[in-house]
């Protein structure tokens, strides 16, 4: 991946303009459970 941006959980809301809307967004984390949740927060 040429960019990528690690941002908490916790601050997306803040950051949301940081993810770019025209590219595609992977969301992980270690199991899977931080990961679902940053996912809703940023298609809602």
């Amino acid at each position: 991946m040429k960019e990528q941006s690690h941002i908490m959980l916790g601050t997306i809301p803040d950051r949301i303009h940081d993810i770019p809307a025209n590219r595609p967004t992977i969301v992980q984390c270690g199991s899977g459970v931080r990961s679902a949740i940053g996912a809703k927060s940023y298609i809602t």
